[in-house]
């Protein structure tokens, strides 16, 4: 995870974009199972979230 300071969201928000991306992971798993893709939106999400490690 980023650090805090590279973060762009309060750790509450952030949890919860975490624990609603992994969730909607699993259905788009279950829909193409395509593990390319998965890993592709995976990093697009920490680059949104922590732009100072991407």
């Amino acid at each position: 995870m980023c650090e805090r300071e590279g973060s762009r969201l309060p750790a509450p928000a952030m949890a919860r974009l975490i624990v609603t991306f992994t969730r909607g992971l699993a259905v788009i798993d279950r829909i193409y199972g395509d593990e390319a893709r998965l890993r592709a939106d995976t990093d697009a999400l920490l680059a949104l979230m922590c732009p100072s490690e991407a």
